[in-house]
């Protein structure tokens, strides 16, 4: 009886339909799927392999963590710094200057000064579903915040 040998794995499956009639009355079905478990089993070096790449991932994953989270820190100094120089600028220039100062002294927009402004006074914006650190990151990412003027 000839069948087909997944030769890599040393799994015999169904014989093809045209050899069928030299098995008799054996009745075909469909050959059995190895579990993951048998399957890293009967392949140590997969295993092996699997083991390494998923060590790999959890090292990755937690140092992108580390660096996210140094980064959310270390954006919220700059802002809170930003924040209380806006303040400045907006008690400087006296009621009705402070947007055109904006427009021209800076590459932010109204309503991001706003937002600055507003965390440095310790009430962001409760509208706002998202906190400016991501508000800021999807802007820059989408291309809506210059990198200069």
């Amino acid at each position: 009886m000839e069948t087909i040998a997944m030769e890599k794995y040393g799994v015999p499956t169904i014989p093809p339909t045209g050899d069928l009639a030299t098995l008799g009355n054996i009745e075909q079905t469909e050959p059995r799927k190895l579990t993951a478990a048998e399957f890293l089993e009967q392949e140590p070096r997969l295993a092996q392999e699997k083991k390494d790449r998923l060590d790999r991932l959890a090292r990755e994953i937690n140092e992108g963590h580390v660096a996210a989270t140094s980064a959310r820190e270390a954006y919220q100094q700059h802002a809170l710094a930003v924040g209380k120089r806006l303040l400045e600028v907006k008690a400087e220039v006296g009621h009705g200057n402070f947007t055109k100062w904006v427009e021209n002294n800076s590459t932010l927009d109204e309503r991001t000064a706003q937002r600055y402004m507003a965390e440095a006074l310790g009430k962001p914006n409760p509208a706002s579903a998202q906190p400016l650190f991501l508000q800021l990151s999807c802007n820059w990412r989408l291309g809506a915040i210059p990198l200069s003027r």
